[in-house]
């Protein structure tokens, strides 16, 4: 690997980057200015994580209300404060967001298949005719995408965080952020489990 022109470039091979840029520790631009040089001159390949998602759409107004697509509720803002911090400058976040626009949701390139959370057909034959020509979303679609219960909303739902389950007798066990949570995102890719403990993917402990 190698620095040239300001952006690292292996001399024969393409790093490939899954998302999740922002909203956890306290390096974030550092680490965007470091994965976009390489993505805009197509050293590094990318998609998009949810994190992504929820800051686009916390950015962003529904054109008709004017109100950010992702409220800014104490939880949402709590989530979004690491990158808040570091982005204060409104152009900057407009730029930043942007090209987080850009990403594709998921990427198929014959030989693998590149997503976030969850490769899922259903998911994917569903929105695919509304997105951009390499997969990414448009702004009608982003607005869709925020709406809950819409096949946007599922659909992005599955392919960012994966497939959820609801746990059983009123179990609940806390995310990252402290909060409690009824549902369990699973292991997909498993043909076979036969506890909650073996499918979940939850928090150690």
């Amino acid at each position: 690997m190698c620095i040239r022109d300001r952006y690292y470039q292996h001399h024969d091979r393409i790093a490939i980057f899954v998302g999740d840029f922002v909203d956890r520790g306290n390096q974030q631009k550092a680490v965007i200015n470091l994965v976009r040089p390489m993505v805009d001159n197509g050293t590094a390949l990318a998609v998009m994580g949810n994190h992504e998602f929820n800051a686009i759409s916390y950015h962003t107004n529904h054109p008709q209300t004017s109100q950010p697509l992702r409220k800014h509720n104490n939880n949402h803002t709590h989530q979004h404060q690491a990158f808040l911090d570091e982005y204060v400058d409104k152009d900057e976040i407009t730029e930043v967001v942007n090209w987080f626009m850009s990403l594709p949701l998921f990427l198929d390139l014959n030989e693998i298949r590149i997503i976030h959370a969850c490769w899922n057909q259903d998911a994917m034959a569903s929105i695919q005719e509304e997105l951009n020509n390499n997969n990414s979303m448009s702004e009608a679609f982003l607005v869709k995408a925020n709406q809950r219960g819409t096949p946007q909303f599922n659909a992005v739902e599955t392919l960012l965080k994966g497939l959820e389950m609801d746990l059983p007798n009123g179990q609940i066990f806390k995310d990252s952020y402290g909060k409690s949570r009824t549902r369990i995102r699973i292991k997909w890719w498993q043909s076979k489990s036969n506890t909650y403990k073996n499918l979940a993917i939850v928090p150690k402990g």
